[in-house]
């Protein structure tokens, strides 16, 4: 926010030359004033400040904290307990929970109890804020979500799917252990109208789809390394390396690779434990 206050010394210099001619050459009594309307400024100046100290954009801390409570959004929210859980991590399903072993500390799914979730980082904390004003505006379209996701997760953010009933969010990228930890609380305050079922597609992979945007079902030249050797009259189609390296022989080479993979939506309902 722009400072629109007064500039240091400017009240000071008006207030001085508002003195009776004959006090002018008063040099105690100017010396006493000037200090007396010094403390005044910088009164009027802090004050005329405050408004910079809570705007979303600049404010840290406390004020931060003081605007999210204005907007509903306090810092701390009640949320299911995010403990490990037994069982075996898939690397292309990731969960909303971490996975532990059965000698680890950890619970069974279904047993957490609730706990406080807070989002303590001022940055975090200001994106959450700044998707919530599309939802207090009650700014329920498609443009308004994909602009409130994109706050959070980025400009790879998008909706693939919203069909009756239901919107599909994808990050369009790998979500991080604390994105996921908090991915209930990113999704109450998302621009959502009741009564909307809300779903997940995880991971940065493209999906499969027809149009702009949308990946197609292979790519016809993979990028797999082939053994063998090159020949500079006849350029092979596929990166040519040496026996040493990590490579397949051609005729194992896959024919086509996939270039997208199919929509993926997994529900979730941010106010129920998992």
């Amino acid at each position: 926010m722009a400072d629109t206050c007064p500039p240091v010394g400017t009240l000071v210099d008006r207030e001085m030359s508002r003195i009776a001619t004959q006090y002018r050459e008063a040099t105690r009594l100017r010396g006493y004033m000037t200090a007396f309307y010094d403390q005044l400024e910088e009164a009027a100046r802090a004050t005329c400040d405050i408004p910079n100290h809570f705007d979303l954009n600049t404010a840290r801390g406390e004020q931060l904290t003081w605007i999210g409570k204005r907007m509903g959004v306090p810092r701390c929210h009640c949320v299911c307990t995010t403990k490990p859980v037994f069982g075996f991590a898939c690397e292309d399903n990731p969960t909303p929970f971490p996975i532990t072993g059965f000698c680890e500390d950890g619970i069974w799914q279904g047993c957490g109890g609730v706990s406080d979730l807070c989002l303590t980082d001022d940055e975090v904390f200001r994106a959450h804020l700044k998707a919530r004003r599309y939802q207090m505006l009650g700014l329920f379209d498609l443009e308004s979500l994909c602009a409130a996701v994109r706050q959070i997760w980025g400009a790879t953010a998008w909706i693939p799917q919203a069909s009756a009933g239901q919107v599909v969010l994808a990050p369009g990228r790998d979500l991080t252990q604390p994105e996921l930890e908090r991915l209930v609380v990113t999704l109450r305050i998302l621009p959502i109208a009741p009564g909307i079922r809300i779903a997940m597609h995880y991971g940065a992979a493209p999906i499969f789809g027809f149009g702009t945007g949308w990946a197609g079902f292979c790519d016809s030249v993979p990028s797999q390394p082939v053994f063998g050797f090159d020949c500079p009259d006849t350029p092979s189609a596929r990166p040519v390396v040496g026996f040493c390296d990590d490579s397949v022989w051609v005729n194992c080479a896959p024919p086509v690779v996939p270039a997208g993979f199919w929509l993926c939506p997994v529900a979730i309902d941010p106010y129920a434990c998992p």
